[in-house]
């Protein structure tokens, strides 16, 4: 994910809610993962987290839904199929097949 300040997001990101320990204080990040993600994740609300252990929680749910209705899967904070951006676009395509029937 790209956490730069002056960042300026494409067409290919998504925004993603950092929360930041020890006190949750919040920033945006972009997570780059392609237009059709960008395309599903609309009215999405995406959001992630570093555990003490160095895991990655990412969340996600709709924009109407309650916090308690996220769907939530521990990432690993490295490149590959469990890295940050393949969990983000596992959870998008989950709620997306939730809504459209396929869940």
């Amino acid at each position: 994910m790209t956490e730069f300040g002056d960042y300026i997001p494409t067409e290919n990101d998504v925004e993603v809610t950092q929360y930041l320990r020890p006190n949750g204080r919040k920033r945006i990040v972009y997570a780059p993962i392609g237009k059709d993600y960008v395309e599903k994740s609309k009215n999405m609300v995406c959001s992630a987290e570093q555990l003490n252990t160095g895991q990655i929680v990412m969340y996600i749910r709709w924009d109407y839904q309650e916090d308690e209705n996220e769907l939530i899967e521990f990432a690993t904070n490295a490149p590959g199929n469990n890295s940050p951006n393949e969990v983000l676009k596992g959870l998008i395509d989950s709620l997306w097949n939730e809504k459209i029937g396929m869940g």
